[in-house]
């Protein structure tokens, strides 16, 4: 009996239960335990499965991550690594074929997620081109007509050849596939999510077959899949060993660092998802968010600020002053001792009056209002 029956097996038998006995495989429970394909319970129950099998292998799989970067260190080209963080979601082998219609890359032996080499090679050769490439010509992606031709070693696409290569020959530099980080497994790294695709008869037709105009009455269908949070490890190999490669990899690092946190890997990326950073994000799983500037409250009537004398904007030489705020300030009385306040010297004064726009003051603490508060009409 071959594994994927013996999955089957298994969930026909414990179906109803919060857990599979003994599932420890989550590409293995993504590939062969949905039974019908047309009930959305069913399949939300094999996404929650494979959340919790994708943990079962931590013990071994830490073994196989150790392994695995001592497996680099012992190659002829010297590996350069770094930790990467996904900040929030990343959805990648989205587009892969499944029995859910939407997939997912994970590790063939262990079943955790995982980045493709050919992936990160994909996205920092697209962006060299694009970005950097749009900047100075040795990092724009050679023509067909321009690979016969050597354009030297300072001529246009000469470093894109050396990175990336061509089909004439190959590049320096090997992309490794990136592994999660073990402590990653222990945090849920696996998240599902929803998809809402609207308009589905127009963008499914076939063939010469005239699609359906679509229009503001087709319904969405929703669709579940499952995203990936947690920690990578990225490394590239460089075959020019020393100081030379050490300063190539640095530049290799820094393209694939502009690519991860302007353009994201993986599918959904104008959503927001394959953000990554060697910073964590400040909630695990939630995209931070920017600092927002603290405004300070305005001043209220009474109160005392310290505020710095600037020109009269029609040369009047009326008395204008400037609040720390920004605001512009005017002082009621032109016989008020802060008169004598040279242009750029600061002084202390009173609130008269705050409006939005603009402050008046004055050298004397305005009277407090005493008496009863005015009652509210009636209704």
């Amino acid at each position: 009996m071959n594994g994927e029956s013996a999955c089957r097996r298994v969930i026909q038998g414990a179906w109803r239960g919060t857990k599979i006995p003994g599932a420890a495989h989550a590409g293995l429970v993504l590939a062969a335990c949905l039974q019908n394909q047309d009930k959305p319970e069913e399949r939300q129950q094999v996404l929650q499965q494979a959340r919790h099998a994708v943990r079962e292998p931590l013990s071994i799989y830490g073994m196989a991550f150790k392994r695995w970067k001592k497996s680099l260190e012992k190659g002829s080209p010297e590996p350069r690594g770094k930790v990467l963080y996904v900040h929030g979601r990343m959805a990648i082998g989205l587009g892969t074929e499944s029995v859910l219609e939407v997939g997912l890359t994970l590790h063939h032996t262990y079943g955790t997620p995982i980045i493709p080499g050919s992936a990160l090679k994909g996205l920092a050769a697209h962006y060299c081109d694009q970005v950097w490439g749009h900047a100075d010509e040795r990092f724009k992606a050679p023509h067909d007509k321009d690979e016969k031709t050597e354009g030297g070693e300072n001529g246009p696409g000469s470093c894109y050849r050396f990175i990336f290569g061509t089909q004439q020959a190959a590049g320096y530099f090997t992309f490794h596939d990136a592994w999660m980080t073990p402590e990653s497994l222990e945090k849920d790294p696996l998240c599902v999510d929803i998809m809402t695709p609207h308009h589905s008869d127009y963008y499914s037709a076939e063939g010469d077959k005239k699609p359906p105009p679509p229009w503001d009455f087709d319904d969405p269908i929703p669709i579940s899949f499952l995203s990936v949070r947690g920690v990578f490890h990225v490394a590239v190999s460089c075959e020019l060993p020393g100081d030379e490669g050490d300063q190539w990899s640095g530049l290799v690092f820094e393209l694939l660092g502009q690519a991860f946190e302007n353009w994201g890997i993986g599918a959904k990326t104008t959503a927001g998802y394959g953000r990554m950073h060697e910073r964590p994000p400040a909630t695990p799983g939630i995209p931070e968010e920017p600092e927002q500037e603290q405004v300070k409250p305005s001043p209220s009537i009474g109160d005392r600020i310290k505020v710095k004398r600037i020109e009269d904007p029609k040369g009047k030489n009326r008395l204008f002053f400037k609040a720390e705020d920004g605001t512009r300030c005017q002082v009621s009385q032109a016989e008020d001792p802060s008169k004598d306040v040279p242009v750029d010297g600061e002084v202390e004064l009173w609130v008269v009056n705050a409006a939005q726009d603009i402050y008046t003051l004055s050298s004397v603490k305005p009277k407090e209002k005493k008496g009863k508060p005015k009652k509210s009409p009636r209704r």
